[in-house]
């Protein structure tokens, strides 16, 4: 399994750029709709796998990667409609594309690691 400290400290500080994109875009172009859904996808990400973390059993720590993966997708879906309309540019979009992959992959690399252990 990755090291779980490793896909934590990722996440946070992709959720710390995810807060500081959704600031930018707020006072640089007022928008309100698409930064609220980034804004929560893309913190939720960690804080799906804080839980898997103090998870109770390895169902639920399954589980919890499984949504944290899930908000991976959404977040990458609301970054490319924030490219569509122009409230990010392509470099902000590809960086943060780029993460997301990343750490969906380290996700996906500890649920196949954990569905192992149930057999």
């Amino acid at each position: 399994m990755v090291n779980k400290n490793v896909l934590l400290e990722r996440s946070l500080e992709f959720g710390v750029k995810i807060v500081k994109l959704v600031h930018d875009v707020r006072i640089q172009k007022e928008e309100d709709i698409l930064t609220r859904e980034v804004f929560k996808v893309g913190t939720k990400i960690g804080a799906r796998l804080r839980e898997a973390e103090f998870s109770e059993s390895l169902e639920h720590f399954v589980n919890c990667l499984q949504r944290a993966h899930l908000k991976a997708i959404q977040t990458e879906f609301h970054l490319e409609l924030m490219l569509g309309v122009d409230l990010i540019d392509k470099e902000t979009f590809q960086s943060l594309q780029r993460e997301t992959t990343i750490l969906r992959k380290l996700i996906d690399t500890n649920i196949k690691t954990a569905k192992q252990r149930f057999k």
